[in-house]
């Protein structure tokens, strides 16, 4: 199979999960029902180690986004049973739930795992957009600018994070650091472009989560 097919493949395969989960998941209660209905049997599947499960608990959360405890079993469930770099899997949970921000984390950093990068970007642009006042979309896609060389893009995004949390540390030290690779020789540049481990700060969806935020 050539590249190419493997893509075309990989696509279809990725269309026909999202329309196997909406399907599933608006079929079992009818679009009235309500996120408990949806929970309960979620929470079921879940116990049996079912995969069904995941496109009911997506919708149960956003049918109720303030249920903490709900948001957390999801969200405790998805990472335990989801690859952090499944994009298929990801990406079709988030046409289910558009608007839910921890999704939105997850599918830009499988998406970045996997070198997509432009759409990794969309995904934290929306995110940004969704969340005008969550510093975190800024921090990651400052970072994915930052080690794609794209200093410019980077050092902007990284303003605005110090302007949003005045004089934000995190913000303040990677300008900085923008600052000196600027003033490095090209060869040591070339020598020593590995990507940071010190990348945005972790997730704060369980803190979203915990004040009925995430939604």
């Amino acid at each position: 199979m050539t590249p190419q097919q493997k893509r075309i493949v990989k696509r279809a395969t990725g269309l026909l999960l999202v329309m196997a989960m909406t399907l599933g998941a608006t079929a079992a209660y009818g679009s009235g029902a309500t996120g408990d209905a949806y929970f309960g049997r979620g929470r079921t599947l879940a116990d049996a180690n079912d995969p069904r499960s995941l496109p009911l608990l997506a919708v149960s959360v956003t049918l109720a986004h303030k249920d903490v405890a709900r948001q957390i079993y999801f969200l405790s469930h998805l990472d335990r049973t989801v690859p952090s770099g499944d994009v298929i899997t990801l990406s079709a949970l988030n046409r289910i739930a558009p608007h839910y921000v921890p999704l939105l984390g997850r599918l830009g950093r499988a998406l970045e795992q996997n070198g997509r990068t432009a759409e990794a970007e969309s995904v934290y642009l929306r995110w940004a957009r969704m969340r005008p006042g969550q510093g975190e979309p800024l921090a990651r896609l400052g970072d994915l600018y930052l080690f794609a060389g794209q200093w410019h893009k980077a050092m902007n995004v990284y303003t605005r994070l110090r302007d949003l949390k005045g004089q934000d540390e995190y913000a303040s030290r990677r300008m900085q650091e923008i600052r000196q690779r600027a003033n490095q020789p090209a060869t040591a540049q070339a020598q020593n472009p590995g990507r940071d481990p010190d990348r945005a700060p972790p997730s704060a969806d369980m803190a979203m989560a915990r004040t009925g935020n995430a939604q």
